[in-house]
């Protein structure tokens, strides 16, 4: 009789065991995959903060160049890219290396 409960004990205890190394490699999987989104998410975050960054940078351009607009110099600097318009008493020197 008490090799019949020794029996049921020892299957019992392994089971028990078995049952916490499956427990302990569950949440060991559980903690990498978990720390590998935080990774992700992380790298996402930072894209995210650059492009705020970036945002802010063309923004303080943009509302620069807004309040220039009316100014007379500006629009000869956009004359002189876009249109190619040259003061009359400019001289004009054509870069023949390019």
């Amino acid at each position: 009789m008490e090799k019949k409960k020794s029996g049921k004990l020892n299957i019992r205890k392994a089971a028990v065991r078995l049952l916490f190394i499956g427990v302990l490699i569950y949440s060991g999987y559980t903690l990498a995959h978990q720390q590998y989104i935080m990774a992700q998410k992380r790298k996402t975050a930072a894209a995210c903060e650059t492009q705020i960054s970036d945002a802010k940078n063309e923004n303080a351009r943009l509302k620069e160049e807004s309040e220039m607009v009316n100014t007379r110099e500006y629009k000869e600097q956009k004359a002189r890219e876009y249109l190619g318009y040259v003061k009359s008493d400019e001289r004009i020197y054509i870069d023949v290396t390019k």
